[in-house]
């Protein structure tokens, strides 16, 4: 396990609000070994020592025995820019250094690139920190306090990578051998895709791929 404290430095936004229409539920809701999306990323995040971590949901419904706060987002947009600004709202009342935006249906990421990419923030703590795989970025990423406090409306055409773009914010990339960065899952081929001995429960039917 990896502790490192990040507490005052950095806080953690996971992503857990789409419907995940083509997949068929919630994407947070998706079981490998017997636990869920959400709960692997929250783990992985408090593992290697952030404790402020703010979960943006549809609803509140979801169990979860974690010390993370909840927030809502009931619009009717379905972008991940708008999840952002509702968990920005309440995140950045931590006052903290970054912001870990992390899209729930990136379960796959390996705790030692989490940890890298918050150790590089802290060297680099203006610039926005992205994992990158083969010349392609992918998530979580970390943006910083001066970037986040412009968040402040609900939606931006080409959502926060043209965001981030306009703004003209230094991008600092780590680079990684981690696929898990770009594996986001969005429907059941994506999962047979992964070629891993992965037990998924998708409601109440199970499919074995290995």
């Amino acid at each position: 396990m990896i502790i490192n404290n990040y507490m005052n430095s950095i806080t953690a936004v996971i992503l857990a609000a789409g419907e995940g229409k083509r997949i068929g539920l919630p994407k947070w809701s998706l079981t490998v070994d017997g636990k869920t999306f959400l709960s692997i990323i929250i783990e992985k995040i408090i593992s290697i020592g952030i404790k402020n971590i703010v979960c943006v949901l549809k609803d509140n419904i979801i169990p979860l025995n974690y010390n993370v706060v909840t927030v809502m987002n009931n619009t009717n947009s379905s972008s991940m820019f708008s999840s952002i600004y509702h968990g920005l709202k309440i995140a950045l009342t931590t006052k903290s250094l970054g912001y870990l935006i992390y899209p729930v249906d990136h379960p796959f990421v390996k705790i030692n690139i989490i940890d890298r990419l918050c150790r590089e923030f802290l060297q680099h703590s203006t610039k926005v920190i992205c994992p990158c795989y083969k010349n392609e970025i992918g998530h979580p990423i970390i943006i910083p306090l001066c970037l986040a406090q412009k968040i402040n409306f609900q939606d931006y055409d080409g959502g926060l990578k043209h965001f981030i773009r306009d703004q003209n914010a230094i991008i600092y990339t780590v680079n990684t051998f981690d696929y898990g960065i770009l594996q986001n899952i969005n429907t059941k081929e994506d999962i047979i895709k992964l070629g891993k001995n992965y037990e998924f429960r998708f409601g109440h039917k199970e499919w074995n791929y290995s």
